[in-house]
């Protein structure tokens, strides 16, 4: 087993390198998570952006707030005959 010193620490300790390694992965699982959480927050804040503006402009006049179409879906009938 090989050893790889931790010089950013301030006792310069040596570790095993399989140690290094769950502590990478460990680190990186956290970040993922982090990333995961972002995401969630983000698309839940958009969510909740979208519909408060659709509700302050149905409350105004009853049409559809304006906007770039992202996540607007627009249903046409056809004309009965």
């Amino acid at each position: 087993m090989c050893s790889l010193c931790l010089c950013g620490n301030s006792n310069r300790r040596w570790i095993p390198c399989d140690a290094q390694s769950a502590g990478q992965a460990e680190q990186k699982r956290r970040e993922e998570q982090e990333l995961e959480s972002i995401a969630y927050r983000t698309g839940a804040a958009l969510s909740e952006y979208y519909l408060d503006r659709q509700q302050e402009a149905l409350a105004s006049d009853g049409s559809p707030p304006p906007g770039d179409g992202i996540g607007t879906t627009t249903v046409t009938e056809a004309p009965t005959n």
